[in-house]
């Protein structure tokens, strides 16, 4: 959970800024923001009903962060509007299969008794990831050389997630 919040909290610290940095606009941001929200109103559901059922939540969370990682690669050409466009499809992807995957997977591995404990641990990795993702992607931002550099972090962290995502147990998803 550290993880995907530490990575996803980028979206609101590092992309608002570089999206005005790429774009001159300060609009940009509402345009990835908007997209974002219609692909998961339009598409959350299906993935739910189709892909859930038949993947473990390991492997979803394995694909979550490989999409992750696509979508800060976008971002290293720093190629305007078309880094910013190409961004959204992969990251709305990685938000609609790593957050549902991880709180199966949390309430998976608690005892039946302890899934408010399970849920609660959860949240409060998700805390601590959102602080520490935060306060280091400001503090890379105002120290890389180029924007790049930041990106490029992101794509290996997010590669790093994914492969210790295969340590987790195999667990059937329960969504309908």
């Amino acid at each position: 959970g550290v993880a995907y919040w530490a990575i996803y909290s980028q979206l609101n610290v590092l992309l608002p800024i570089t999206a005005n940095a790429m774009t001159g606009s300060a609009a940009a941001i509402s345009v990835v923001f908007t997209a974002n929200g219609l692909l998961v109103v339009l598409f959350q559901y299906t993935l739910l009903r189709h892909v859930f059922r038949r993947a473990t939540a390991r492997t979803l969370l394995v694909l979550g962060f490989l999409a992750f990682a696509c979508a800060y690669a976008t971002l290293i050409p720093l190629a305007g509007w078309y880094s910013l466009l190409a961004f959204v499809v992969p990251v709305t992807l990685a938000e609609m299969l790593i957050g549902p995957s991880l709180d199966e997977q949390a309430v998976s591995a608690a005892a039946t008794r302890r899934t408010g404990l399970a849920l609660g641990t959860m949240s409060a990795a998700g805390a601590l990831g959102s602080l520490f993702g935060s306060s280091a992607g400001g503090y890379l931002l105002q120290s890389a050389r180029d924007g790049s550099e930041v990106w490029l972090l992101l794509v290996a962290s997010s590669l790093a997630a994914a492969a210790i995502c295969l340590l987790l147990p195999k667990v059937r998803t329960r969504h309908v």
